[in-house]
C-alpha cells in the first residue's frame, strides 16, 4: 500500500486547492489505488521487484486500468497484446500478469550488463531500439522506483 501511495502522490500537483484535490481523489484515486495494489500483488507473486513494477505502471498509465495508446498498448502496464498475451490476442489476456511477466523478461535479459536495469526499462518502453526518449523514460521509472524503495525502508514495510 505504501508503494502505491508514494507513486500516486505524483497524481496531485502541488498547490492544488483542497476542494479540487478531494474531487480528484474521489474520481480517480480509488480505482487507481486498486489497480496499483493488483500490480504490487502480481509482482510479488511473479517474483518481480514490486517497486519496479509499480514505477513502470505509474509511468505507463498512472495506473489507469483501461489505458490504450495510439500504438495499441493496453492496460495499466501498457503491453502490446500481439507480443505479450497468449496467442497474441487481447481476449482473455490478464494485462497485469502479462505486463509484470514482460517486465521480468526484460530485467532477466539485461541483468548481466553494467546498466542492466536501465537498459531493461528502456527496452520495455521501446522494444528493440532504445532512443533518447526511452532512455529518459527509464530514468524516470528508476527514480520513482528508488523513491518507493526509500519510503518502504523508512516505513519499515515491504
Amino acid at each position: 500500500m505504501v508503494a502505491c501511495i508514494i507513486a500516486l502522490q505524483g497524481f496531485f500537483t502541488p498547490g492544488t486547492a483542497v476542494e479540487v484535490w478531494e474531487d480528484r481523489m474521489v474520481d480517480h484515486y480509488t480505482d487507481r489505488l486498486a489497480s496499483c495494489m493488483e500490480i504490487a500483488e502480481t509482482a510479488d507473486a511473479e517474483n518481480v521487484s514490486m517497486p519496479l513494477a509499480v514505477a513502470v505502471a505509474w509511468e505507463e498509465s498512472k495506473f489507469y486500468p483501461k489505458a490504450k495508446s495510439h500504438a495499441g498498448a493496453v492496460g495499466p502496464m501498457q503491453i502490446l497484446p500481439k507480443y505479450h498475451c497468449p496467442e497474441g490476442r487481447l481476449e482473455g489476456c490478464d494485462l497485469v500478469v502479462q505486463g509484470v511477466r514482460a517486465l521480468k523478461k526484460y530485467v532477466l535479459k539485461y541483468s548481466d550488463r553494467e546498466k542492466g536495469l536501465l537498459e531493461a526499462l528502456c527496452h520495455y518502453n521501446a522494444g528493440n531500439v532504445c532512443g533518447k526518449r526511452s532512455k529518459k523514460y527509464a530514468m524516470r521509472v528508476y527514480r520513482l522506483k528508488w523513491r518507493i524503495e526509500a519510503a518502504l525502508y523508512v516505513f519499515g514495510t515491504e
